[in-house]
């Protein structure tokens, strides 16, 4: 594995093959990848990245982030390290990321892999009721700017619950695991990644011809499993749906073996010059994972 440093981006790159870039949620960072590295390495060149503000990235100089600034900020990185055209997984923002990404470089994009993948946030009538009236972006960006991290903390995850249910962070380990990144990010910082989060809208990947994968942990937000299915009725048979058994939001982290199973056969798959009808066919999965 090679670990580097690039103009204030931390990454590594490991394996060959196929290029794999994985892009972790908010608020956690690349190390949230610990269990997909080595096995995805067998067969992809694998890139892990750490988005600005985030592990051993550095803050960028902005008063706030967009997904869109950080899907520039990815393809400045991929640009710089000689990576023409990819796959992608994200996780969350990066979930959010991967979509713009596909929206705005459709020819370089090959597939892209959405954990936990939001088509917009105000996407139901209750993210909208929520974002736009209860909690809309200028209250948001006050109040972050006045809580200590502790708070914060507090507040999201009685807002997420509010939204989301109780299990849909995924397994106990999981939420310490997620919880103790986020304690280590500053409230400045904090604000600027939760501005991304609040004004990601959907994004045109019907441009492309890339195949997208939404797989979901079985006790993720209902809103999550909403969002998949409409991503699924947008784009047709480019899109497959897989729910990973008892997971939560961090499926990956939660049941690591399946989760890296089900993708890594996917990817394979659909890398084939077949149809999506064949590939989808000879998909060797459980069937309770493929919906």
């Amino acid at each position: 594995m090679v670990q580097a440093q690039l103009d204030h981006t931390h990454f590594t790159r490991t394996g060959k093959g196929p290029t794999l870039v994985f892009l972790h949620g908010a608020y956690i960072d690349s190390t949230f990848w610990e269990h997909q590295i080595e096995p995805f390495s067998a067969a992809f060149e694998v890139i892990n990245l750490d988005l600005p503000s985030h592990g051993k990235s550095a803050p960028e100089s902005v008063e706030e982030y967009s997904v869109a600034y950080y899907s520039e900020w990815v393809i400045s990185a991929l640009d710089q390290i000689g990576v023409k055209d990819f796959a992608v997984v994200g996780l969350s923002l990066g979930a959010m990321i991967a979509q713009c990404l596909g929206a705005r470089y459709p020819a370089r994009v090959k597939a892209i892999v959405l954990i936990g993948g939001s088509v917009s946030m105000q996407h139901t009538w209750l993210e909208k009721v929520v974002l736009s009236f209860i909690f809309p972006k200028p209250v948001a960006m006050w109040l972050f700017g006045q809580l200590t991290t502790r708070q914060f903390l507090k507040l999201s995850f009685m807002l997420t619950w509010f939204m989301r249910g109780n299990q849909w962070l995924g397994e106990p380990y999981t939420r310490k695991r997620i919880r103790a990144s986020i304690g280590s990010i500053s409230r400045p910082e904090i604000k600027k990644i939760y501005a991304a989060v609040h004004t990601f809208r959907k994004q045109d990947i019907e441009r492309g011809s890339f195949p997208v994968l939404m797989i979901n942990g079985q006790y993720d937000s209902p809103l999550i499993h909403f969002h998949a299915r409409s991503q699924k009725r947008r784009l047709g048979n480019r899109c497959d749906i897989m729910k990973v058994p008892n997971t939560g939001h961090g499926c990956n982290y939660d049941r690591p073996e399946l989760f890296n199973q089900m993708v890594m056969e996917w990817l394979r798959y659909k890398s084939l010059e077949t149809s999506i009808e064949q590939e989808s066919a000879q998909l060797n999965l459980p069937k309770q994972v493929v919906l």
